[in-house]
Formats: C-alpha cells, sequence, structure tokens
C-alpha cells in the first residue's frame, strides 16, 4: 500500500531514504485522530540503545500554532530549547496512550551549517552538515528525543516534477528556489507555506524557517512561525487499510 513509484524517490543521499515527492501524493495518514503525512522511509535512524532501523517518518498536516524556537533566546542548541520542552511534555501528554505508544525514541542529528546566509547551500548539503560533527558549543552530536520537526533536507527532498525538473532543483541552492518554481512543486511547500525546521544555523540568534516565496531563511530564534511536529514512527507499527488519499488515509495498527 506504502509504495508508489510515481510519488515515492530514493533521495540518493548516503543513507538513501525513500521519500515522498511532488505537489500532492498520497501520503495521508490518520495518528492521534487526527491527519499526518508520511514524509518517507528514513534508514539508519537509531535509538537511544545504538540500535540502527529503516522507520517512517511523519509530520502532523496541521499546524499546532504558532511557537518561537526559544523564548528567552538562552540557548544555542534545540536540546535545551522551549520548544523541544513544549513538544517533549506538553504536546507529547496530550497524545492518546496509543499514539504515545507508536512513536520511537531516536537520535536527531545536531550537525550545524557554518558561514551564514539564508539557505546558501544544496538540500544535500544541508543533509550532510545536519549529519556532521559541527555543532553549537555545548551541544552535542544528537539529540534524543521522540518529538522535534523537520529538517530543512526535508523539506529540500520533498521536491517533485519529472526527473530532470528534481534534479535541477535539487541542484540549486534554498536562496535560488525563491527564484523558481521549485517550491510549486513540493508538498511541504503547498500544504505549509511557512514553517519552522529543526534548527541547522551556527549563529545562535536564527533559526530557519521555510519563506513565503518558497526559500529556506534565517530567522530571530524569539519569533514565533508555525509549528508541525514530526517523529518517527516504531517499526513493529503496521499499515493496515486505506491508500493514502486524503479522503481514505492510511490507518496504523499495533
Amino acid at each position: 500500500m506504502l509504495f508508489r513509484s510515481s510519488e515515492l524517490v530514493l533521495d540518493e543521499t548516503i543513507d538513501n531514504n525513500l521519500r515522498y515527492v511532488g505537489a500532492n501524493p498520497n501520503n495521508y495518514v490518520t495518528f492521534n485522530n487526527e491527519l499526518w503525512r508520511i514524509v518517507g522511509v528514513m534508514n539508519h535512524i537509531i535509538d537511544g540503545n545504538g540500535k540502527q532501523e529503516s522507520v517512517l517518518k511523519l509530520v502532523r498536516n496541521e499546524s499546532i500554532g504558532d511557537y518561537v524556537l526559544d523564548a528567552d533566546r538562552r540557548t544555542k542548541h534545540w536540546s535545551i530549547s522551549s520548544l523541544k520542552d513544549v513538544l517533549n511534555t506538553t504536546y507529547y501528554n496530550g497524545l492518546t496512550i496509543e499514539s504515545q505508544s507508536m512513536i520511537k525514541e531516536a537520535l536527531w542529528n545536531m550537525g550545524v551549517r557554518t558561514g551564514g546566509g539564508d539557505g546558501n547551500d544544496l538540500p544535500r548539503t544541508f543533509y550532510e552538515k545536519e549529519r556532521g560533527n559541527v555543532v553549537f558549543t555545548g551541544s552535542s552530536v544528537t539529540w534524543n528525543g521522540k518529538i522535534a520537526l523537520l529538517y530543512p533536507s526535508d523539506y529540500g527532498f520533498a521536491v517533485g516534477g519529472t526527473d530532470t525538473n528534481r534534479t535541477a532543483c535539487l541542484n540549486k541552492t534554498f536562496v535560488d528556489w525563491r527564484y523558481s518554481t521549485c517550491h510549486t512543486n513540493n508538498w511541504l511547500y503547498t500544504n505549509k507555506m511557512r514553517f519552522l525546521t529543526l534548527r541547522n544555523s551556527q549563529d545562535f540568534v536564527y533559526t530557519y524557517h521555510i519563506h513565503s516565496t518558497g526559500g529556506l531563511w534565517f530567522g530571530q530564534g524569539n519569533v514565533a512561525y508555525p509549528t508541525y511536529p514530526a517523529f518517527y514512527l516504531k517499526n513493529n507499527i503496521q499499515i493496515i487499510s486505506g491508500n493514502g488519499t486524503i479522503e481514505n488515509p492510511f490507518q496504523l495498527a499495533i
């Protein structure tokens, strides 16, 4: 049920993840009695015990509201940010018990890009730097937790179109996406537009968010942006019905 060749594409990164692409793929799924979407099959995801698996990554279809990364601007990294606390305590505790049991505790990569500037790298370069060893002072290379945000690279690799058009977009920096039509064939843009991503900038006063122009922009860490929780699904959870359309989303079961 999950695999539709026209909508799922290997991202050709070092992990070769399988991702839903295009303006509106059939990747809708019911979770917590809400509508979510499957980002794709993410490979080499590691849990707190060092076990490595291929698992589904989900993102909420609707924003939970506008949140700042860190209300007090006290931190350079996600692991002690106020938004991390909101998502992994208040928000998590509000999920159904069954939904909580489906979420995988995993290591999220905390690598940052250097050099400043609005999204002035290719999506694959962001992917590599997210998984790199350059981090904020005082931050670890990974954060072990349940709920976070999408990476900037998740946005980039959701672009669809013909093979030629997709390749052309992935060979543009996020800065150049503002001056192209790449974002118009990307379900993470057409569905959400302006939203916050998992922090990936070396400058502690800024975070990255997807701008209404389709590019990746810097924003102040104490400015509120639409927030879409994301998590990895435990590997024992099965898709038991549905076809992924908004009218008939995938249904999950333990």
